[in-house]
């Protein structure tokens, strides 16, 4: 058995349990990122421009380790917010096993200046899908 003891600041225990489930689920289950892998790159080459387009903003940002808004990515494709969670909840449905997600979707509060609160939902998804992501976008796009 290979492990390493790691300590981890309290700010990111979360993040890093997320990776350790996400790396486990896939070894345990045999579908390692090599399946994944070709799952991406087959719904890559299939899809329509406007999915590539928003799965490439959502792998720049995840690349740049800056989570994206929501409401901004549906604002730059004029789509509702419901519209593209609807289209990101079947895409986590269909492209990866029930237990792990392409784009992760989470929530935060936030206070505003004038003190209101409010819902920020922020979209990401792990570094090694967006790495592909981006890849493969890049080597499909004309020269």
């Amino acid at each position: 058995m290979n492990f390493v003891l790691v300590p981890v600041p309290a700010d990111h225990i979360l993040a890093v349990m997320k990776w350790v489930l996400f790396r486990a689920e896939a070894d345990h289950k045999g579908v390692g990122l090599n399946d994944a892998s070709t799952t991406l790159v087959s719904l890559l080459r299939d899809a329509e421009p406007e999915l590539r387009s928003w799965l490439g903003a959502i792998a720049e940002a995840a690349i740049r380790n800056v989570p994206i808004q929501l409401r901004d990515l549906a604002d730059d494709r004029n789509l509702t917010t419901e519209e593209l969670l609807e289209a990101i909840s079947d895409l986590n449905h269909s492209v990866l096993d029930s237990d792990r997600e392409l784009i992760e979707v989470s929530t935060e509060t936030a206070i505003g200046v004038s003190g209101n609160t409010g819902k920020i939902v922020r979209l990401s998804m792990p570094r090694n899908f967006a790495r592909l992501i981006r890849a493969e976008i890049r080597r499909q796009a004309p020269a």
